[in-house]
């Protein structure tokens, strides 16, 4: 057993990521207006959590690095569950643990941690001293699967928001794991070669993440200042 998943994302037409690239939106003096949507329509679809990359952590401003004064690997892997005061969990994979947290919480919601396995012993027993909760996901802290498989067992999570990066969101997509994709796409342009989509799979020219997957489309809405919602069911082959 494992939670439901949605991708939520905004996207600029052009399937791009930073939001703070994109051209203006048209006819309004509200510039700030598709993230506060964005955040607005998260909030009503009541996930019991969302999840982020390490990168995404570091890109709104956590960028202290933890530094080990041993940098001896845990021997101790088991889940540790600690505070649970807040409304919802924020699940934060960073395999190697380089993250440094002030508190227990970020943007309001209590951490856990999804590691790998070379994460140093002194920075458990910090997590442990201020209530991070954390789990291990296999060597390389990259077995999806047995994540949510904790994630559902341990906390009770029956439901996540994959928020992204893109390489998070292209890993759950090659893994399988999304079941609906949710886009306010910005009607807006990007336009740059090379600056990050909504799922960056990193594999070579061979692979095909999506493949055994497709999308019906289950709802589209019009929004202010042109920005539109799309929901999706993602449907994946049984063979």
């Amino acid at each position: 057993m494992r939670p439901q998943i949605i991708c939520h994302m905004i996207s600029s037409i052009d399937g791009r990521l930073q939001i703070e690239r994109y051209s203006k939106l048209y006819n309004t003096d509200n510039q700030d207006l598709a993230l506060d949507v964005y955040l607005d329509l998260d909030k009503k679809m009541m996930s019991d959590a969302w999840m982020i990359g390490r990168a995404t952590v570091q890109a709104m401003g956590l960028t202290e690095v933890f530094k080990s004064d041993t940098n001896i690997p845990a021997e101790d892997r088991s889940v540790f569950v600690g505070e649970k005061s807040s409304k919802r969990f924020c699940v934060i994979f960073d395999s190697k643990g380089k993250v440094f947290f002030p508190i227990n919480k970020f943007e309001g919601d209590n951490i856990i941690l999804i590691l790998g396995e070379s994460v140093p012993e002194d920075y458990l027993a910090y997590l442990r001293s201020i209530g991070i909760s954390y789990l291990f996901a296999g060597k390389d802290g990259n077995d999806l699967k047995l994540a949510m498989s904790i994630l559902y067992s341990e906390f009770g999570i029956k439901s996540i928001m994959l928020t992204g990066g893109g390489v998070l969101n292209g890993a759950f997509l090659k893994a399988g794991l999304i079941d609906e994709v949710s886009i306010l796409l910005y009607p807006g342009i990007d336009g740059l070669s090379g600056i990050s989509s909504i799922f960056e799979y990193k594999g070579n020219d061979n692979d095909l993440p999506s493949n055994g997957q497709s999308l019906e489309l289950k709802n589209i809405k019009q929004l202010e200042a042109g920005l539109v919602w799309l929901r999706y069911d993602v449907h994946r082959d049984i063979s």
